[in-house]
């Protein structure tokens, strides 16, 4: 059985992503992100 490639790809730039805007917080797109999943 072939191990799902493109669902590991998808997870790991998932990741990458959340990881990059966290530390870009002050960025003013992932502080409208962090502001909506507050409300």
């Amino acid at each position: 059985m072939m191990p799902s490639y493109h669902c590991i790809f998808i997870l790991y730039i998932h990741i990458w992503l959340l990881h990059f805007c966290h530390q870009q917080c002050r960025h003013q797109f992932c502080s409208s992100v962090w502001d909506l999943r507050r409300s």
